[in-house]
């Protein structure tokens, strides 16, 4: 029986945590905590071809009632909770554990919640990736799909190796994205209004386009195998841009303004921005 462990943990809950043990039936496990804070919020968990149907299970304390709605169709699971009871003139929203079965051979995966932080463990997908929340992170060790789009209100995203065939897409508002390695890729784009951006990038193609901005933090890359013009900016902070395949060899190291020339080819098609309003920009070319 094959393995696949996703995660979710809403941020003023004690922890909600998603399982996959296997192709099966899907079980929801539903326990309470007391805490001083009320949150009630909805998440939705979307594949498009899933093989069974959701049960839901749950367990309540004495002193403290949950209200737990489950509702399942043919290519969602959603669920929503909200505390019933006051502890000391606050209500008090519940510990959940969810636990859910997945097929191994899926072809899409979404998520999408209010208030939810997801740590992805699960397969590779035959199509598309998508993570979108109002305030939470995503995490994921491995992504392996021709499209991969992560949205965050406020929240951070800490990434292993994304493998895309097609498109990335990481947004944040407020929070930092950091990434081991993005490969395989023809476009990408992250983005961060306040927040860093780190990562590694091997594009699947030397005429990739790639666009990194932060409004404020620093944009921190090492770029391998890309073609094709550049232009790397900072509003206010150190610019840097190295690597030996920048032809004529010509680094640049100034403090606040714009870089520009070709790597490995002048005339080639891919197109690499960067901008840091505030912060430092630091882009090698390898």
């Amino acid at each position: 029986m094959s393995t696949t462990t996703t995660t979710i943990l809403p941020t003023k809950f004690e922890g909600l945590v998603i399982v996959s043990t296997g192709k099966g039936q899907t079980d929801t496990i539903v326990r309470t905590a007391a805490s001083s804070f009320f949150s009630a919020g909805q998440t939705t968990v979307s594949l498009t071809d899933p093989t069974s149907k959701a049960t839901l299970s749950y367990e309540t304390t004495s002193d403290n009632k949950l209200q737990v709605n489950v509702a399942y169709n043919d290519d969602a699971l959603a669920f929503s909770w909200a505390s019933a009871t006051s502890f000391f003139g606050f209500n008090t929203p519940p510990k959940t554990a969810l636990e859910v079965t997945i097929p191994q051979s899926i072809t899409d995966f979404a998520i999408k919640g209010s208030v939810g932080s997801l740590n992805y463990q699960g397969p590779d997908l035959k199509k598309n990736f998508t993570a979108d929340y109002n305030v939470g992170s995503v995490k994921a060790a491995s992504i392996t799909a021709e499209n991969v789009s992560i949205n965050t209100n406020v929240g951070a995203v800490d990434l292993g190796q994304v493998t895309a065939r097609n498109t990335v897409t990481v947004i944040t508002n407020v929070g930092a994205v950091r990434a081991d390695a993005i490969k395989g890729f023809k476009d990408l784009i992250m983005r961060a209004d306040v927040g860093s951006i780190q990562a590694d990038l091997y594009p699947a193609v030397h005429d990739a386009n790639i666009d990194l901005q932060t409004g404020t933090g620093n944009v921190l890359v090492s770029v391998f195998g890309f073609k094709g013009k550049f232009q790397a900016s900072s509003g206010l902070g150190p610019l840097r841009v190295s690597g030996p395949a920048i032809v004529g060899g010509h680094n640049v190291s100034i403090y606040t303004g714009t870089a520009k020339g070709w790597v490995a080819k002048q005339d080639s098609f891919g197109s690499f921005k960067g901008y840091a309003g505030l912060g430092l920009m630091n882009v090698a070319f390898n």
